[in-house]
């Protein structure tokens, strides 16, 4: 049972503020009446005085234990509230209780679930409610095509960088071509090729519709005849002439009229545009193509890493950051790669509790403040808890406790308060009467397994060549890399913790090879590929069972005996 948050003053203490008290009874102050109150004014003061000036970014930097300020955990300061959202305790209000006050983690800040389409924009999310046309399934912002901005979008045939007909993209970011069934500028009909529209969507007159395109004999209507239907060649496909100045876009061209203030004379763009071979005001390169990760990107950008955007190529920005190496590529951390990253406390290359670094790689420690594996309450040294994080005086808790001569209560002999009311009864021989007889290794006085004696009175331990409850394995030693790690864990790719001789969990994740090992960062274009360790160095321990040979049937007599 929970201890209350309204813990009454120690004796000789006056009436306290509760944080006061708390100090008072965590031990960390003498409990004197002139003392203590001064004492825990300087401690909060001093504590308020540490406050990070980066407190309320949002970021738990140096100097803070949460974000943001003033939520139901964090104080002004950034730092953990002693009761509240964080401690480990689920409150009335409180939807989930983690024992931190951190967001992003799937419990918030506050206390409340964080997951998408709760009506509330998360840590990690960018828009609410999901499924709408703003707002994608995963809570993502779904950023709407716009015709002009040089980034071909879903649903956009072309992308030229403006919103002008009439130059092969139209002001709606569809081609402009003959045969298109529009009827786009500077065409005059759709289809082509048809007894009144030419073969460059160019209405026939009908005095000339008696005439043949491409018998190479020039007939009335036709302005040429080459013998062909060839565009490009002089002479185009509807018999017309293909020179800049006939007010019509031939191949070749980008503009008419010439010799314009927007055209020149040979029926080219005068504008300034990314791509021209030029650099114009506003560029920093031009190399003549819209392409991006040749080193000028399709904005006439220079593409570098460092540069603040994120090019062709680079994974993140700006470079030499905690998740983003010199080289702009994202450096691969996770709880359980046996290195401990901020924010981690610790990373023993697992994800387990209960061995001294939990699953969030955090510190487990009796007075740490989160109730850990194994642990009953939080604060250590106070009424209700011991020096060994254990419930003290809990009637009912199966344990013997001072004060307490029978535990459980029986209603027979044993009262409500776990006090003896008749004669003990007689011991009957046996497991789980408390004494160790003949045959039995331990006798914890009941038949439950892992509270370190089983309910056949054997001692459980990793390394005895039994498997007891909640081992996965047991070869007789407490050596890892053999297949049964030091904590009776099966060694293999694929089970979610990173034993021995591997480096990575889960296969086939983003840098994590099938086997289990890290794999190498791309390399930059125009460099030999970083070589990569054989899978042969790993045990076939470690590996998944689609990587091991096919192992002999066992010998039938052998299993028999």
């Amino acid at each position: 049972m929970l201890f209350s948050r309204h813990v009454a003053a120690p004796r000789g203490c006056p009436r306290l503020a509760a944080a006061t008290c708390l100090l008072a009874l965590a031990g960390l102050h003498a409990c004197e009446p002139d003392r203590v109150v001064v004492q825990a004014e300087r401690t909060l003061t001093s504590a308020a005085s540490s406050g990070s000036p980066d407190c309320g970014d949002a970021i738990v930097g140096p100097g803070e234990e949460c974000e943001p300020p003033g939520s139901g955990s964090c104080n002004s300061q950034c730092r953990r509230l002693a009761f509240g959202c964080g401690d480990g305790v689920l409150d009335e209000g409180e939807d989930c209780e983690d024992g931190n006050g951190l967001g992003g983690d799937g419990c918030s800040a506050e206390c409340l679930r964080e997951v998408c389409g709760n009506g509330r924009i998360d840590l990690g999310e960018d828009c609410e409610p999901p499924g709408t046309v703003q707002c994608s399934a995963r809570c993502r912002r779904i950023t709407a095509a716009v015709c002009g901005n040089a980034l071909q979008e879903s649903g956009e045939e072309c992308e030229d960088g403006n919103a002008l007909s009439g130059d092969g993209c139209s002001e709606l970011c569809l081609l402009e071509q003959c045969g298109n069934g529009r009827v786009d500028p500077p065409e005059g009909c759709e289809p082509p090729s048809t007894a009144i529209c030419s073969e460059r969507c160019q209405p026939i007159p009908a005095a000339s519709r008696r005439g043949v395109c491409g018998n190479a004999v020039q007939e009335t209507g036709e302005e040429c005849d080459d013998g062909n239907t060839f565009e490009a060649d002089g002479c185009s496909g509807g018999c017309e002439r293909e020179i800049c100045g006939n007010g019509r876009l031939d191949p070749g061209e980008y503009c008419e009229p010439p010799n314009t203030s927007v055209c020149n004379a040979q029926c080219f763009p005068e504008l300034q545009r990314c791509g021209d071979r030029k650099l114009s005001d506003g560029e920093e390169c031009d190399d003549g193509n819209a392409t991006d990760g040749d080193g000028c990107s399709a904005r006439c950008a220079v593409e570098a890493c460092g540069n603040g955007t994120l090019d062709a190529s680079e994974d993140c920005e700006p470079p030499g950051t905690d998740i983003c190496d010199a080289g702009c590529r994202r450096i691969a951390r996770f709880c359980g790669n046996r290195t401990v990253e901020a924010p981690e406390e610790c990373d023993d290359g697992n994800v387990l509790p209960g061995d001294g670094c939990d699953l969030r790689c955090q510190l487990e420690f009796c007075g740490n403040g989160r109730i850990d594996f194994g642990e009953q309450c939080e604060l250590p040294g106070t009424e209700v808890c011991d020096m060994a994080c254990r419930r003290i005086g809990a009637c009912g808790n199966g344990t013997l406790d001072v004060g307490e001569s029978c535990d459980p209560p029986n209603g027979v002999d044993c009262s409500a308060t776990c006090q003896q009311t008749g004669a003990p009864p007689a011991v009957e021989p046996g497991c789980g009467n408390g004494l160790i007889e003949a045959g039995e290794e331990c006798d914890d006085t009941n038949q439950l397994p892992a509270d370190g004696c089983s309910p056949a009175c054997t001692r459980e331990a990793c390394g005895n060549s039994r498997l007891d409850a909640g081992e996965e394995c047991d070869d007789g030693n407490v050596l890892p890399g053999d297949g049964c790690s030091d904590a009776c864990r099966q060694e293999s790719c694929g089970n979610g913790r990173i034993d021995s001789a591997l480096e990575c969990e889960p296969p086939g994740s983003e840098g994590c090879s099938e086997t289990c090992r890290v794999l190498p960062p791309p390399a930059a274009p125009g460099e030999p590929a970083p070589a990569q360790a054989p899978e042969s160095a790993l045990p076939e321990s470690a590996l998944p069972e689609s990587a091991l040979p096919d192992a002999p049937p066992p010998d039938e007599g052998a299993a028999a005996g």
